[in-house]
């Protein structure tokens, strides 16, 4: 979500830029609820939408959940907080801190 709000930012005005960067704020808002959805607050490795009722999604393999400690979401939060200057990105990063640390 991140280099996709930082192209609609920085390319040249088009008529779909400010799609652009909503779609990248709505993905950044997906990526920090697997955050904090979950036991740990740490998103598993790959998810899947939409699989069985009453959950929007879930880890792809309950069974085989992992943290690899991939930096892109809390990159897209940072990235996102500069452009906007909304402090819930920077909260969304120092959630994810804090599970990590725990």
């Amino acid at each position: 979500p991140g280099l996709l709000a930082l192209g609609a930012h920085t390319l040249p005005p088009r008529p779909e830029r400010q799609a652009e960067f909503e779609l990248a704020e709505e993905l950044a808002r997906t990526c920090f609820e697997m955050y904090r959805r979950s036991a740990t607050g740490l998103a598993p490795e790959a998810v899947v939408f939409d699989k069985k009722e009453g959950s929007d999604f879930e880890a792809d393999r309950p069974n085989n959940m992992w943290y690899l400690l991939r930096p892109e979401a809390v990159e897209s939060f940072f990235i996102l907080h500069e452009l906007t200057g909304d402090g819930k990105y920077r909260d969304w990063g120092h959630h994810i801190f804090e599970a990590i640390e725990r």
